[in-house]
């Protein structure tokens, strides 16, 4: 469907105000063309690629954009979709190593399209090690000819919302970065990590401005959500809805198999 490589020249870039600007796109295809299928159906086909902007004098080397295209043979028509692949509280972006390419898509009804695609993150764990890299579900709804994501929230891990938990939202690639004698050394882990638990867990009450014991947690929450989060509720049982509490069970029983950790760090139920 898409050259592998391709370039263009940027015709919207001729009014930059830099010493030199772009001249040049290139289009690479991050996942070869699949298709879906629902009830032993295939009505729907699917391309990943990214288009990678260079430029010279602004703030960054590029900009990058993930794009999805999806080709409904049903009805006959073509839908494009740029799926965002960063999450990162700071300014600036990080480029994925390369450790990690899943992108998987699944029709959940003709409407509806669940994908897992590698994202680039900076998100910071208890133990002071962060997330590099990790694997991220959107909820994709075909409605009234356009493509828009139905899971609104500022969890990063927003599948917790808005569905139960089993191993398919947890099993995946992912990228982990720490500090060790002033260099940052990363690794790559399979499956999810203790660490990763228990932070999924605590983003489920930090959704909804829970105190937390802990000052740690509350240092880390407030930097992740980015002025989305108050440390001012006691409790938040009240709030929680039945996929929340589901959740969190699942994650509790899940974590009683892994390394324990001192009862402080958890939230309080």
């Amino acid at each position: 469907m898409i050259r592998k490589i391709q370039e263009f020249k940027n015709p919207l870039r001729n009014h930059v105000d830099f010493v030199a600007t772009s001249s040049q796109y290139i289009v690479k295809a991050k996942a070869l063309p699949v298709k879906i299928s629902t009830e032993n159906n295939s009505w729907l086909q699917s391309a990943y690629y990214s288009i990678r902007d260079y430029f010279i004098g602004g703030r960054s080397e590029f900009y990058d954009t993930n794009n999805m295209v999806l080709i409904d043979n049903k009805n006959n028509k073509i839908y494009s979709y740029e799926i965002n692949t960063e999450i990162n509280s700071e300014e600036g972006g990080s480029e994925l190593s390369g450790s990690c390419n899943e992108y998987n898509i699944n029709a959940i009804s003709d409407s509806l399209l669940e994908v897992k695609v590698t994202t680039t993150a900076n998100i910071e764990l208890y133990n002071n090690t962060f997330i590099d890299e990790l694997p991220i579900f959107h909820l994709l709804k075909i409605e009234n000819g356009k493509v828009k994501e139905a899971m609104n929230t500022k969890r990063v891990f927003a599948f917790t919302k808005y569905q139960k938990i089993d191993d398919h939202f947890i099993n995946g690639c992912y990228v982990y970065g720490k500090l060790d004698n002033g260099k940052y050394k990363t690794s790559v882990g399979r499956p999810i990590s203790s660490e990763v638990l228990r932070y999924m867990k605590n983003e489920i009450y930090a959704d909804y401005n829970y105190k937390f014991k802990d000052k740690r947690w509350t240092e880390m929450f407030e930097q992740q959500f980015y002025g989305h989060y108050k440390s001012e509720n006691l409790s938040v049982q009240d709030s929680l809805t039945e996929i929340d509490k589901y959740n969190i069970q699942w994650i509790d029983q899940r974590l009683k198999g892994l390394p324990s950790i001192k009862p402080n760090v958890l939230a309080a139920k």
